[in-house]
């Protein structure tokens, strides 16, 4: 990655320091004056000490040396605080963050979020969002802010002292940050991969907690456990690499910035003590500063290592934050859509790579009940993503009677609806909270759903019943008694227009007609809108549409569909021979 975009996303990331940069700036002022003053002190001790043995410089009066070592201890206390302001500055950077990423998620366009599964987004959240933090709290500070204070402060001390051991420690110090940057490109590179790694490896692990059973059914751990020591294994070798570009930085600063520095001020100081230009006391006052000094010119180059052994991490936060967002509003009017026909006019959508649907027409006159039916991956589901406005197409529109749906705000348009997909969620709140999904749910409207559903007895017989938390007990629930609590979120709404993705895939003959009638009953006053595989319960629909490939294969009642002895005549045939 060039150095411009490491600066250009650490500048993005600054913008979450902005409220806190009045106490950042203090607390970095504060770890610098610290620094200088504790190496300063050090410093001027040393220079009492070799000037009073030597009996040619200094007081040589202990009270003074005592003084010299009480002052080191209370500068050493006050940098101690500002660790403090730097903690609660990354803290709160890192909640905004990651606010900022659910948000960004949530909100993101359906297109543009399916990009990425839940758990790596998460794992971003977990492990790429505090390494970013740092970079705006004490590490960064430490690295390389108050380095840079601290030897601006040594450097104008040490030049009263002597203007050629000055520039004798910036000669060893350049030739100290020569050398560590060329490591760090090295440590980028492969920082860059294990980031990579990582976030494959718990891909893989998620794969092997969900698919337990098939694990177990078909005899896959010894297979499965050697990829995942494999991976572990590439892990390591990465881990150790980027150790020895760190072990190779510092050997290179210990041997550079203090074996060589301290020599050659050590000779330099003798010579020209000898001539008499500085007492030798004085190179004692030099050496601790000279190390400020150097660690200056170091922390100039710590500042690009750190920008690029971080901008993975950087650039995976961000996609997430700079996904595409929906035109989302809260802004306007409730708009009732009861009563007005949804359309679909000449629709074509496309992901990237792939077209979904082609010059697709369909009519769905209110009050009706309509269903899609077809083979997975012929277009179904989109249909109903467009409809809600979670798509939107490439070409034709989507409308309520001869309105775009664009011109409705995305609340109010999405108020009119209900929607159960196929994979629906449910949150860590009480059943009757994931039913009714507001603040205060009607218990008696959701208890008469309920029993409709034929979903009463195995609430109630969770103990705590309706206010039993659903996250804790629905690995309790089958399947099919989960769909039944879903479907009830769907009918609690009242909505104008019910969408279902595959309200019965789960579950057995007896519950799919409960919920089969449950369906019909809504469909009186009520758009229903329907995606399945299973034709059993589209028998009674008023219109029935065949998706193939993308296009309209056939369309009609269920009647007129047999008659037809097309596409659907045969998956009915099909169906029924089971």
């Amino acid at each position: 990655m060039k150095a411009s975009s490491e600066n250009q996303l650490y500048k993005r990331l600054l913008g979450y320091l902005k409220p806190f940069l009045p106490l950042y700036a203090i607390c970095s002022l504060v770890n610098g004056m610290a620094l200088f003053l504790v190496f300063s002190s050090v410093g001027v001790l040393l220079r009492e000490v070799v000037g009073s043995v030597s009996g040619t410089d200094g007081t040589g009066k202990v009270w003074q040396m005592v003084l010299y070592l009480v002052g080191i201890m209370a500068f050493s206390v006050i940098s101690g605080f500002a660790l403090l302001g730097f903690t609660y500055i990354e803290q709160k950077v890192q909640a905004n963050i990651r606010s900022g990423m659910m948000n960004a998620y949530i909100r993101g366009r359906e297109e543009a979020v399916e990009k990425l599964s839940h758990v790596e987004v998460l794992n971003r959240i977990s492990s790429d969002i505090p390494a970013c933090a740092r970079l705006t709290g004490y590490y960064m500070n430490g690295y390389v802010f108050a380095p840079i204070l601290s030897g601006s402060f040594s450097l104008i001390f040490l030049l009263f002292v002597d203007v050629r051991v000055t520039l004798l420690t910036f000669l060893c110090a350049a030739l100290n940050l020569f050398v560590v940057q060329i490591a760090s490109k090295k440590q980028q590179k492969k920082n860059k991969e294990l980031v990579a790694g990582k976030s494959g490896l718990v891909k893989f692990m998620q794969e092997c907690v969900q698919g337990s059973t098939e694990i177990r059914t078909y005899f896959l751990w010894k297979p499965f456990e050697e990829k995942q020591e494999r991976q572990l294994e590439e892990i390591g070798r990465k881990q150790l690499q980027i150790g020895k570009y760190r072990a190779f930085r510092r050997a290179v600063v210990v041997i550079v910035t203090d074996c060589v520095t301290i020599v050659s001020l050590l000779l330099l100081g003798g010579f020209l003590a000898g001539k008499g230009i500085i007492a030798f006391s004085d190179v004692m006052l030099a050496l601790p500063l000279s190390d400020q000094i150097g660690q200056m010119l170091v922390a100039f180059g710590n500042y690009h290592t750190i920008l690029r052994i971080h901008a993975p991490h950087m650039e995976r936060v961000f996609e997430v934050l700079d996904l595409q967002q929906e035109e989302a509003s809260e802004d306007g009017e409730a708009v009732n859509c009861a009563g007005g026909e949804l359309c679909l006019r000449d629709v074509s959508f496309s992901y990237p790579e792939q077209a979904v649907l082609e010059h697709v027409t369909v009519r769905i006159p209110y009050g009706k009940k309509v269903a899609f039916v077809g083979g997975s991956g012929s277009g179904k589901s989109t249909i109903l993503k467009l409809l809600l406005g979670f798509y939107k197409p490439q070409e034709g529109k989507v409308c309520l009677g001869d309105t775009p749906i664009t011109a409705f705000s995305k609340a109010q348009w999405r108020k009119n609806f209900s929607y159960m997909p196929q994979d629906f969620s449910f949150f860590q709140m009480s059943i009757r909270e994931n039913i009714g999904m507001e603040t205060k749910p009607d218990t008696e409207k959701i208890e008469k759903l309920v029993k409709s559903l034929g979903a009463e007895s195995f609430i109630l017989g969770t103990g705590n019943g309706y206010e039993q938390t659903l996250g804790q007990t629905k690995e309790s629930f089958s399947g099919g008694q989960l769909q039944r609590i879903a479907l009830a979120r769907g009918l609690y709404r009242n909505a104008p227009f019910l969408l279902m993705d595959e309200p019965v895939s789960a579950l057995d003959t007896e519950n799919g007609e409960i919920v089969k009638r449950a369906i019909e009953q809504y469909g009186t006053d009520h758009t229903v809108v329907v995606v399945t595989h299973r034709l059993e319960l589209t028998e009674n629909f008023d219109w029935i549409y065949v998706v193939e490939h993308g296009r309209i294969a056939e369309q009609g009642t269920h009647r007129e569909l047999l008659e037809k002895n097309g596409r659907y005549a045969g998956m009915w045939k099909s169906q029924m021979e089971r």
